[in-house]
Protein backbone atom coordinates (compact mmCIF):
# COMPACT_ATOMS: atom_id res chain seq x y z
CA UNK A 1 0.00 0.00 0.00
CA UNK A 2 2.56 2.62 0.79
CA UNK A 3 4.82 2.03 -2.01
CA UNK A 4 2.03 2.83 -4.43
CA UNK A 5 0.72 5.58 -2.60
CA UNK A 6 4.27 7.07 -2.54
CA UNK A 7 4.68 6.32 -5.91
CA UNK A 8 1.28 8.20 -6.79
CA UNK A 9 2.48 10.69 -4.75
CA UNK A 10 5.56 11.27 -6.65
CA UNK A 11 4.19 11.65 -9.61
CA UNK A 12 1.87 14.38 -8.66
CA UNK A 13 5.39 15.97 -7.48
CA UNK A 14 7.15 15.62 -10.58
CA UNK A 15 4.29 16.94 -12.56
CA UNK A 16 4.45 20.08 -10.26
CA UNK A 17 8.34 20.90 -11.27
CA UNK A 18 7.29 20.65 -14.69
CA UNK A 19 4.57 23.24 -14.44
CA UNK A 20 6.79 25.07 -12.49
CA UNK A 21 9.18 25.32 -15.39
CA UNK A 22 6.85 26.22 -17.75
CA UNK A 23 5.22 29.01 -15.84
CA UNK A 24 8.26 30.50 -15.62
CA UNK A 25 9.10 30.20 -19.40
CA UNK A 26 5.84 31.44 -20.09
CA UNK A 27 6.59 34.80 -17.91
CA UNK A 28 9.72 34.88 -19.24
CA UNK A 29 8.73 34.86 -22.98
CA UNK A 30 5.66 37.09 -22.63
CA UNK A 31 7.77 39.94 -20.47
CA UNK A 32 10.27 39.62 -23.48
CA UNK A 33 7.65 39.73 -26.13
CA UNK A 34 6.11 43.26 -24.32
CA UNK A 35 8.87 45.30 -24.16
CA UNK A 36 10.25 44.05 -27.60
CA UNK A 37 7.52 44.59 -30.63
CA UNK A 38 7.58 43.85 -34.39
CA UNK A 39 11.27 42.25 -34.38
CA UNK A 40 12.32 38.79 -35.59
CA UNK A 41 12.62 38.36 -32.12
CA UNK A 42 9.37 39.43 -31.01
CA UNK A 43 7.48 37.09 -33.69
CA UNK A 44 9.50 34.44 -32.02
CA UNK A 45 8.55 34.83 -28.97
CA UNK A 46 5.30 35.61 -29.76
CA UNK A 47 5.12 31.97 -31.11
CA UNK A 48 6.64 30.24 -28.46
CA UNK A 49 4.36 31.57 -26.18
CA UNK A 50 1.60 30.48 -27.80
CA UNK A 51 3.22 26.76 -27.56
CA UNK A 52 3.38 27.15 -24.02
CA UNK A 53 0.37 28.75 -23.35
CA UNK A 54 -1.38 25.78 -25.30
CA UNK A 55 0.57 23.37 -23.14
CA UNK A 56 -0.23 25.11 -19.83
CA UNK A 57 -3.67 24.42 -21.23
CA UNK A 58 -3.13 21.09 -21.65
CA UNK A 59 -1.79 21.00 -18.10
CA UNK A 60 -4.50 22.21 -16.71
CA UNK A 61 -6.41 19.60 -17.55
CA UNK A 62 -4.13 17.07 -15.96
CA UNK A 63 -4.16 19.16 -13.34
CA UNK A 64 -7.78 18.12 -12.75
CA UNK A 65 -7.09 14.29 -13.26
CA UNK A 66 -4.83 14.56 -10.98
CA UNK A 67 -6.51 16.21 -8.31
CA UNK A 68 -9.40 13.86 -8.69
CA UNK A 69 -6.10 11.09 -8.04
CA UNK A 70 -5.29 12.84 -5.53
CA UNK A 71 -9.13 13.12 -3.98
CA UNK A 72 -9.23 9.47 -4.20
CA UNK A 73 -6.20 8.64 -2.03
CA UNK A 74 -7.18 11.36 0.71
CA UNK A 75 -10.25 9.46 1.09
CA UNK A 76 -9.02 6.06 1.13
CA UNK A 77 -6.27 7.84 3.60
CA UNK A 78 -9.71 9.10 5.83
CA UNK A 79 -12.07 6.38 5.29
CA UNK A 80 -9.36 3.05 5.32
CA UNK A 81 -5.69 3.68 6.55
CA UNK A 82 -6.01 6.10 9.70
CA UNK A 83 -9.25 4.37 11.06
CA UNK A 84 -7.31 0.84 11.09
CA UNK A 85 -4.82 2.84 13.51
CA UNK A 86 -7.39 4.92 15.72
CA UNK A 87 -6.71 8.36 14.06
CA UNK A 88 -8.44 11.18 13.26
CA UNK A 89 -9.53 12.15 9.80
CA UNK A 90 -8.46 14.63 8.54
CA UNK A 91 -11.18 17.17 7.48
CA UNK A 92 -12.17 18.72 4.26
CA UNK A 93 -11.73 22.22 5.32
CA UNK A 94 -7.62 21.46 6.55
CA UNK A 95 -6.96 19.03 3.05
CA UNK A 96 -8.84 22.06 0.80
CA UNK A 97 -8.08 25.56 2.62
CA UNK A 98 -7.33 28.28 0.33
CA UNK A 99 -3.62 29.50 -0.41
CA UNK A 100 -4.27 32.78 1.31
CA UNK A 101 -2.68 36.41 -0.53
CA UNK A 102 -5.32 38.39 -2.57
CA UNK A 103 -2.30 39.74 -4.36
CA UNK A 104 -0.79 36.80 -4.42
CA UNK A 105 -1.12 35.70 -8.65
CA UNK A 106 -1.02 39.83 -9.22
CA UNK A 107 2.46 39.39 -10.74
CA UNK A 108 0.85 37.14 -13.95
CA UNK A 109 -1.20 40.15 -14.90
CA UNK A 110 -0.99 42.30 -17.73
CA UNK A 111 0.68 39.79 -19.84
CA UNK A 112 -1.03 37.85 -22.69
CA UNK A 113 -2.90 34.73 -21.71
CA UNK A 114 -2.28 35.87 -17.84
CA UNK A 115 -5.35 34.13 -16.57
CA UNK A 116 -3.74 30.64 -17.88
CA UNK A 117 -0.72 31.69 -16.33
CA UNK A 118 -2.65 32.66 -12.65
CA UNK A 119 -4.88 29.35 -13.06
CA UNK A 120 -1.95 27.09 -13.52
CA UNK A 121 -0.08 28.96 -10.51
CA UNK A 122 -3.27 28.56 -8.28
CA UNK A 123 -3.86 24.85 -9.53
CA UNK A 124 0.02 24.42 -8.42
CA UNK A 125 -0.03 25.76 -5.57
CA UNK A 126 -3.11 24.09 -4.15
CA UNK A 127 -2.50 20.66 -5.23
CA UNK A 128 1.53 21.20 -4.11
CA UNK A 129 -0.36 21.83 -0.60
CA UNK A 130 -2.51 19.04 -0.56
CA UNK A 131 0.27 17.15 -1.18
CA UNK A 132 2.03 18.09 1.68
CA UNK A 133 -0.71 17.23 3.77
CA UNK A 134 -1.58 13.49 2.04
CA UNK A 135 2.47 13.16 3.06
CA UNK A 136 2.45 14.10 6.09
CA UNK A 137 -0.54 12.10 6.75
CA UNK A 138 1.28 8.80 5.04
CA UNK A 139 3.87 9.21 7.46
CA UNK A 140 2.08 9.70 10.76
CA UNK A 141 0.19 6.07 9.05
CA UNK A 142 3.52 4.30 8.28
CA UNK A 143 5.01 4.97 12.28
CA UNK A 144 1.75 3.53 13.59
CA UNK A 145 1.85 0.78 11.14
CA UNK A 146 5.38 -0.25 12.25
CA UNK A 147 3.89 -0.22 15.88
CA UNK A 148 0.43 -2.97 14.55
CA UNK A 149 2.67 -5.88 16.95
CA UNK A 150 1.57 -3.39 19.91
CA UNK A 151 -1.85 -2.16 18.59
CA UNK A 152 -3.05 -5.63 18.22
CA UNK A 153 -2.42 -6.31 22.21
CA UNK A 154 -3.57 -3.29 23.04
CA UNK A 155 -6.78 -3.05 21.52
CA UNK A 156 -9.51 -4.60 24.37
CA UNK A 157 -10.52 -7.86 22.77
CA UNK A 158 -10.16 -10.20 25.83
CA UNK A 159 -13.29 -10.76 27.93
CA UNK A 160 -12.82 -9.12 31.18
CA UNK A 161 -14.18 -12.08 33.03
CA UNK A 162 -13.63 -15.62 32.69
CA UNK A 163 -16.15 -16.92 29.67
CA UNK A 164 -18.85 -19.52 31.12
CA UNK A 165 -21.07 -22.26 29.55
CA UNK A 166 -24.23 -19.86 30.03
CA UNK A 167 -24.32 -16.39 28.81
CA UNK A 168 -22.90 -14.27 31.38
CA UNK A 169 -24.08 -10.68 30.21
CA UNK A 170 -26.66 -9.61 32.59
CA UNK A 171 -27.39 -6.04 30.84
CA UNK A 172 -26.29 -5.45 27.05
CA UNK A 173 -25.11 -2.29 25.51
CA UNK A 174 -27.92 0.58 24.86
CA UNK A 175 -31.24 1.73 25.89
CA UNK A 176 -32.48 -0.08 29.00
CA UNK A 177 -35.11 0.22 31.91
CA UNK A 178 -32.41 1.57 34.95
CA UNK A 179 -32.55 -1.46 37.40
CA UNK A 180 -33.05 1.60 40.59
CA UNK A 181 -34.34 4.78 38.59
CA UNK A 182 -36.97 1.97 36.67
CA UNK A 183 -36.61 4.81 33.50
CA UNK A 184 -35.23 4.25 30.24
CA UNK A 185 -31.20 5.22 30.43
CA UNK A 186 -28.34 4.70 27.73
CA UNK A 187 -26.16 1.85 28.96
CA UNK A 188 -22.68 2.40 28.21
CA UNK A 189 -21.72 -0.62 28.47
CA UNK A 190 -21.52 -4.30 29.48
CA UNK A 191 -22.86 -6.05 32.99
CA UNK A 192 -21.32 -9.37 33.38
CA UNK A 193 -22.83 -11.74 36.35
CA UNK A 194 -20.60 -13.52 38.61
CA UNK A 195 -19.64 -14.39 42.12
CA UNK A 196 -18.18 -11.83 44.36
CA UNK A 197 -14.25 -12.01 44.29
CA UNK A 198 -14.35 -13.73 40.83
CA UNK A 199 -11.24 -12.20 39.04
CA UNK A 200 -11.02 -8.75 37.03
CA UNK A 201 -8.63 -9.08 33.90
CA UNK A 202 -7.48 -5.49 31.84
CA UNK A 203 -9.16 -6.49 28.15
CA UNK A 204 -6.02 -5.25 26.46
CA UNK A 205 -2.42 -3.61 27.61
CA UNK A 206 -1.91 -0.37 28.12
CA UNK A 207 -1.56 2.14 31.60
CA UNK A 208 -4.02 2.66 34.74
CA UNK A 209 -5.12 5.88 34.41
CA UNK A 210 -7.61 6.06 37.04
CA UNK A 211 -8.00 4.01 40.29
CA UNK A 212 -11.05 5.26 42.52
CA UNK A 213 -12.92 3.69 45.70
CA UNK A 214 -16.08 4.99 45.99
CA UNK A 215 -19.51 4.27 47.30
CA UNK A 216 -21.91 6.00 45.10
CA UNK A 217 -22.24 5.47 41.08
CA UNK A 218 -19.53 3.38 39.57
CA UNK A 219 -18.89 2.53 42.99
CA UNK A 220 -15.00 1.55 42.76
CA UNK A 221 -13.36 1.44 39.62
CA UNK A 222 -10.50 0.96 37.37
CA UNK A 223 -9.81 3.14 34.06
CA UNK A 224 -6.81 1.49 31.60
CA UNK A 225 -5.37 3.80 29.11
CA UNK A 226 -4.31 1.39 25.77
CA UNK A 227 -3.24 4.19 23.64
CA UNK A 228 -4.70 4.31 20.27
CA UNK A 229 -7.76 5.77 21.14
CA UNK A 230 -8.92 3.13 23.59
CA UNK A 231 -9.89 3.01 27.23
CA UNK A 232 -11.69 0.50 29.07
CA UNK A 233 -13.47 0.78 32.16
CA UNK A 234 -14.44 -1.76 34.95
CA UNK A 235 -17.13 -0.19 37.73
CA UNK A 236 -18.66 -2.25 40.64
CA UNK A 237 -15.32 -3.41 41.56
CA UNK A 238 -15.13 -5.81 45.19
CA UNK A 239 -11.20 -4.60 45.13
CA UNK A 240 -8.84 -3.32 43.41
CA UNK A 241 -5.42 -4.96 42.71
CA UNK A 242 -3.10 -2.26 40.37
CA UNK A 243 -2.01 1.51 41.31
CA UNK A 244 -2.21 4.37 39.07
CA UNK A 245 0.36 4.93 36.56
CA UNK A 246 0.81 0.87 36.53
CA UNK A 247 1.40 -0.74 33.27
CA UNK A 248 -0.33 -3.46 33.08
CA UNK A 249 -0.13 -6.07 29.74
CA UNK A 250 -3.53 -7.93 28.38
CA UNK A 251 -4.81 -11.14 30.85
CA UNK A 252 -3.09 -9.46 33.96
CA UNK A 253 -5.93 -9.30 36.48
CA UNK A 254 -7.01 -5.80 37.81
CA UNK A 255 -9.79 -6.27 40.57
CA UNK A 256 -11.67 -8.66 41.63
CA UNK A 257 -16.26 -8.36 41.09
CA UNK A 258 -18.34 -6.77 43.52
CA UNK A 259 -21.30 -4.61 44.04
CA UNK A 260 -19.98 -1.52 45.38
CA UNK A 261 -21.89 1.70 44.45
CA UNK A 262 -25.06 2.59 42.64
CA UNK A 263 -26.27 -1.73 42.09
CA UNK A 264 -28.77 -4.27 42.67
CA UNK A 265 -25.98 -6.84 42.89
CA UNK A 266 -22.77 -8.73 42.55
CA UNK A 267 -21.46 -7.75 38.67
CA UNK A 268 -19.05 -5.76 36.33
CA UNK A 269 -19.60 -3.18 34.48
CA UNK A 270 -17.47 -3.26 31.61
CA UNK A 271 -16.69 0.23 29.11
CA UNK A 272 -15.14 0.29 26.22
CA UNK A 273 -14.26 3.77 25.40
CA UNK A 274 -12.94 5.00 21.42
CA UNK A 275 -11.44 8.79 21.12
CA UNK A 276 -13.99 9.61 24.08
CA UNK A 277 -17.12 7.94 22.82
CA UNK A 278 -18.32 5.01 24.61
CA UNK A 279 -18.19 1.87 22.05
CA UNK A 280 -20.28 -1.67 22.19
CA UNK A 281 -17.92 -3.91 24.03
CA UNK A 282 -19.43 -6.85 22.64
CA UNK A 283 -17.73 -6.05 19.21
CA UNK A 284 -14.58 -5.91 20.07
CA UNK A 285 -14.82 -8.91 22.67
CA UNK A 286 -13.11 -12.27 20.87
CA UNK A 287 -16.07 -14.54 21.40
CA UNK A 288 -14.44 -17.57 19.62
CA UNK A 289 -11.54 -18.28 22.36
CA UNK A 290 -12.06 -21.83 24.49
CA UNK A 291 -12.14 -21.65 27.92
CA UNK A 292 -8.31 -23.09 27.60
CA UNK A 293 -7.20 -20.67 25.71
CA UNK A 294 -8.18 -18.18 27.52
CA UNK A 295 -6.56 -19.22 31.09
CA UNK A 296 -3.31 -19.78 28.22
CA UNK A 297 -3.46 -15.63 28.21
CA UNK A 298 -4.69 -14.25 31.69
CA UNK A 299 -2.46 -14.46 35.03
CA UNK A 300 -4.36 -14.20 38.46
CA UNK A 301 -2.51 -11.47 40.69
CA UNK A 302 -0.16 -13.06 43.72
CA UNK A 303 -1.06 -9.77 45.36
CA UNK A 304 -3.78 -11.61 47.27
Amino acid sequence: MKRAEHKRIGKVVGWLGLVSLLLFCTFFYAFAYVFDLHTPKSIYLEKENRKIASKLELLNQQAGNDALLLSDIQRRDNIVYRPIFGMDVIPDEMRNAGIGGGDRYAGYEGFDHSDVMMETARNVDMLAKKVYIQSRSFDDVELLAKRADDMASCVPTLNPVAPKSRNSISSPFGYRVHPIKKMMIFHKGLDFRGEKGEPIYAAGSGVVESVIRGYYGYGSLVVINHGFGYKTRYAHLASIIVREGESVTKGDQIATMGRSGQSTGVHLHYEVIYRGRNMNPYHYINTGMSLEEYRSIVKPSKRG
